[in-house]
């Protein structure tokens, strides 16, 4: 039973009397000339540590790591110390020497034991000393992060040493990608919400997850592509370096779980929110977006590391996502921005912060291959890494990265990291996530904006070029070089291609555009944006004479026409006080209202003295 379970206990003597004399004369020692019984013991040790200058006296004359468990202590909020975050945060566990049991280590206890005498079952203070120690000891220094300004050329993999029984760390260094995300994530969620608009993008009807094939479209859509090419998979089929898809599955999931598309049978199709996204400001878009996904459930991303079995445990199995996210993001707005950040020292600051992230409620449901022999719960060297390190690592590296909030530098994740290889069954794995060559990020200038960590973000201008001429003909002519798969798609909503650089302008093909949602003002900022010039004036005359048209016209909805026996019911009932607001004649005996209304006109009629049948 947990110490704090135990209010009795939470007093000095309390904590002392739960000793065995053995323990307890081990400890006195430390402090004076030990009596041989318990209670004796109790009380002479009590003396010491309720006296407030002994106290202070003792705090002084611990070495500095003590200090640094005392301080961190005391300041906690149960007054316990955590040994997993106190050794991220300070390298390395305070030295509390042996217990003192009669069949223990022989060594001496040091005197940081005496402030927590039940550190063999919980290392936390009892209260009436917490109290003492509140009078003088300062507060811990924060967390810093270890960043730098320069990306090293070369780096070492963040390989461990897992012990005699495995091979000693790699120490070879590589050199790795960069990858600067910002630029082409601006132009990227446009290209995705026009190619769901053009109907290329299907999802599972209940998974609501793209297939294979639309994420090799949606690839073909990014500027920079994905982050990781065909030639870098990994040919065995079933280990997790065979699937390396990142930014073509996390972009859909990305718009659906910000509420700009929704699915439509078996496609995305554009909300209205995402029908005005298409037009905004990219970045405030992407901003959007960020912020929606850290409450979604529509995905967990630890799910995407489906080597990991169990996940969908009966139960209590993985915990809420979103307190996940809110754990990584708080971490990351205590980052400095535009600093390169190695991934195992974010790990450290995770587990040195007082966020809780925790990814299962019980490591024995979640294995690798066979829940008798694999499961998390047997005691290996690195579970952190492994559940939380790899949730940290997809969260990074799929969606922030993908978003174009963070920088990335990474390499091919097969044999990237060694950290799970004590486990049972690995030897044949590469990887154990596509997300473990993530080595190095930054968060940049429109991460730092998103994060909150700078009060405004200036989108970077974007010189498109002469990419299109468009003739008084009312052609449209790919001159310099082809369009991109995104624009493409924009341009054949409006005009007919007629071969594959040429694109032709025409009323009916337009209105129909605009028809399906799309607007005139899209397509001629479009055409102003890549065109040599202005657009000529046929050009121009013709768009704005769409344009004005199409405002002339305002959809109010479905209506219900019912017709009268003749002429004159059809007058009154149209000049009635309760229903000339409602209905108008259309015709000589025809009545026309909104289908919305058609409740009120049912009980108006009624009241008097007139019933309309049930439709045909």
């Amino acid at each position: 039973m947990r110490y704090d379970d135990e209010p009795e206990l939470r007093t000095i003597r309390g904590a002392y009397s739960t000793l065995t004399v053995d323990e307890l004369k081990a400890i006195a020692s430390l402090v004076g000339k030990a009596p041989m019984k318990k209670g004796e013991l109790v009380a002479m040790l009590a003396t010491v540590l309720e006296d407030k200058q002994r106290v202070r006296e003792l705090y002084s004359g611990l070495d500095g790591r003590s200090q640094k468990a005392l301080q961190e202590a005391t300041h906690s909020p149960g007054g316990d110390l955590d040994p997993v975050k106190f050794q991220a945060k300070y390298g390395q566990l305070p030295d509390l020497g042996s217990s003192g049991r009669k069949y223990g280590d022989k060594t001496k206890p040091t005197k940081l034991r005496l402030f927590f005498p039940t550190a063999m079952v919980s290392m936390v203070l009892p209260l009436d000393l917490r109290s003492v120690l509140l009078g003088f000891v300062p507060e811990p220094p924060p967390v810093t992060a270890a960043a730098g300004d320069e990306l090293p050329a070369r780096v070492r993999l963040p390989h461990v040493s897992l012990g005699p029984y495995h091979s000693k760390p790699d120490e070879e260094e590589v050199e790795p990608r960069v990858r600067l995300t910002a630029r082409a994530a601006l132009h990227d969620i446009k290209a995705v919400l026009r190619l769901i608009d053009a109907g290329e993008v299907r999802v599972g009807d209940k998974t609501r997850r793209p297939s294979q094939a639309v994420m090799k479209a949606i690839a073909g859509v990014l500027v920079d592509g994905d982050f990781y090419t065909e030639e870098d998979r990994y040919e065995y089929a079933h280990d997790p370096a065979a699937d390396l898809q990142m930014q073509p599955f996390a972009w859909p999931m990305l718009v659906q779980a910000a509420g700009l598309a929704e699915v439509a049978g078996t496609r995305l199709q554009l909300t209205a929110a995402g029908r005005k996204a298409t037009t905004r400001p990219a970045h405030e878009v992407i901003r959007q977006v960020w912020n929606k996904w850290q409450k979604t459930t529509l995905v967990d991303e630890f799910n995407r590391v489906s080597i990991i079995k169990g996940q969908q445990s009966k139960g209590r199995g993985l915990t809420a996502v979103a307190p996940r996210r809110d754990a990584v993001v708080s971490v990351l707005e205590e980052c400095p921005a535009q600093k390169w950040i190695a991934i195992d020292e974010f790990f450290r600051l995770v587990k040195a912060s007082d966020e809780d992230l925790e990814v299962t409620h019980d490591e024995w449901k979640l294995y690798l291959f066979e829940q008798q022999y694999g499961s998390f719960g047997f005691n290996a060297r690195y579970p952190w890494e492994a559940l939380q390190g790899r949730f940290v690592l997809a969260f990074l590296f799929e969606y922030a990265a993908t978003l174009g909030l963070l920088d990335v530098a990474y390499v091919p994740p097969n044999g990237a990291r060694n950290d799970y290889h004590d486990r049972w069954g690995t030897d044949d794995l590469s990887c154990l996530s596509r997300y473990d060559g993530l080595l190095y990020f930054r968060i940049n200038t429109l991460g730092a904006w998103c994060l909150g960590l700078a009060e405004s973000y200036e989108a970077p201008a974007v010189s498109l070029g002469p990419l299109l001429k468009v003739l008084p003909n009312r052609d449209i002519v790919a001159a310099d070089r082809p369009l991109d798969a995104a624009d493409a798609l924009f341009l054949e909503r409006f005009a007919e291609r007629k071969s594959d650089a040429v694109w032709h302008l025409e009323a009916p093909r337009v209105l129909e555009a605009v028809e399906k949602g799309l607007t005139v003002q899209e397509l001629k900022e479009f055409l102003a944006a890549r065109n040599e010039g202005e657009l000529p004036q046929t050009v121009a005359v013709l768009l704005d004479d769409l344009a004005d048209k199409t405002g002339q016209l305002e959809d109010l909805g479905t209506a219900r026409l019912i017709a009268c026996k003749d002429a004159n019911v059809a007058r009154l009932l149209a000049h009635d006080r309760k229903l000339r607001n409602l209905c108008q004649i259309a015709g000589e005996r025809q009545l026309v209202f909104r289908a919305a209304d058609e409740t009120t006109v049912r009980r108006v009629l009624r009241d008097l003295g007139y019933v309309l049948p049930p439709p045909r």
